[in-house]
């Protein structure tokens, strides 16, 4: 990997370079470095330009180590697929965590953001386990899924989530597990800049605030690390699950209740209406749709999930949805049973649209004299 920033078509990248940062040694050294994953939610790839004042120590970060300008997520663009993918490397198609909220056929149940159920998890094995069945000691401070175990195995430090919890702790605690507790793979999330995107914009003074305090809080682990002579022996990469778009309340899709009767579930709406027709009925669910589309000229595509765009990776899994809407960039769809006002910021869309697009950070002995390859 070399320092410079670049854009790059794909979170699986975060994914390789967070295995190879755990796994590898540095070219110069046979030595294995702990890792310490961050993830910033909603941390769009443009903040950096927008507020330099504010991410001043991220932007430091640039010049020493892998910097990834614009990455795009995997889809779909939510919080729980887009963290698996991040601790597995493998698309949602592939391990199996298709949305915050999902309904599964097999198992005739639903599993929402509180589902601690194994079942859900383990056709894919994250970061952290994998660590810990090498013989290395893993934590987590907090990132989904990492409440589950795994066939009875659990990472030696772990936390039922809780927003409440100060991102000083988190830092603080991070800092015992690599500097005294010999931990070799270790997370922490962070749930800003996301909560603030949603209730007040990408563009805000809110935004402002809250990133200045995501930057002190990565700076305080950086500082943490040189204060007790860990600088050098720690790689630490900084990723985020997707952007944020700004929202208006006039490009808001409503479709109206004669599509009811047609539809068993509704899994998501809003960047992406996400649904499970009626028994016999997807066909014409599918069809509704696309005459809406035509008659009402709205600004969304509509997809049965057998026709969706290989390059999403999201078709060939059973919790997938049957049919998927996706609204053109700026919209959201609803339903007629959507009360929920319209929030300032949005994610969830079609990962092409550059407001999903993410950044990535790479600081650490492994990475200083590393090369980039197109090839990966």
């Amino acid at each position: 990997f070399c320092s410079a920033g670049f854009e790059m078509q794909s979170i699986g990248l975060a994914a390789l370079a967070l295995l190879c940062a755990a796994a590898c040694a540095s070219a110069a050294s046979p030595a294995r470095y702990p890792l310490v994953l961050v993830s910033c939610d909603g941390f769009r790839y443009d903040y950096l330009n927008w507020y330099p004042n504010e991410t001043q120590f991220l932007r430091s970060l640039i010049k020493q180590g892998v910097h990834v300008k614009s990455m795009k997520p995997a889809f779909a663009t939510k919080t729980f697929p887009n963290h698996w993918t991040i601790a597995t490397g493998l698309y949602q198609e592939s391990h199996g965590i298709v949305g915050n909220s999902m309904y599964d056929p097999l198992f005739n149940a639903s599993f929402n953001k509180g589902t601690r159920d194994e079942r859900w998890w383990n056709a894919s094995e994250p970061i952290w386990i994998n660590a810990k069945k090498q013989g290395l000691k893993s934590a987590t401070f907090f990132w989904p899924g990492s409440e589950v175990s795994f066939k009875g195995v659990r990472q030696d430090y772990w936390f039922n989530y809780s927003g409440s919890v100060s991102f000083e702790t988190r830092v603080s605690t991070v800092l015992e597990w690599i500097t005294e507790k010999d931990v070799q793979m270790a997370t922490m999330y962070l749930h800003e800049p996301d909560g603030t995107g949603h209730d007040f914009g990408p563009e805000s003074q809110e935004m402002r605030k809250v990133l200045k305090k995501v930057d002190d809080t990565i700076r305080s682990l950086f500082e943490g690390l040189k204060a007790k002579k860990f600088s050098d022996k720690v790689n630490v990469l900084i990723v985020s699950d997707h952007g944020m778009m700004g929202m208006t309340p006039d490009k808001v899709i409503h479709l109206d209740s004669s599509m009811d009767e047609l539809v068993d579930r509704v899994l998501d709406s809003g960047p992406l209406l996400a649904m499970n027709a009626k028994p016999g009925k997807r066909k014409q669910l599918v069809e509704y749709l696309n005459n809406q589309v035509r008659q009402r000229n709205l600004s969304m595509r509509v997809f049965d999930k057998d026709s969706l765009p290989e390059r999403l990776h999201y078709a060939k899994n059973r919790r997938t949805p049957e049919v998927l809407v996706l609204p053109d960039q700026g919209y959201l769809v609803l339903t007629s049973k959507d009360t929920k006002p319209v929030s300032a910021g949005h994610h969830g869309f079609d990962n092409s649209y550059s407001d999903m697009r993410v950044p990535m950070f790479a600081v650490g002995p492994s990475f200083r004299h590393a090369r980039w390859t197109s090839t990966v």
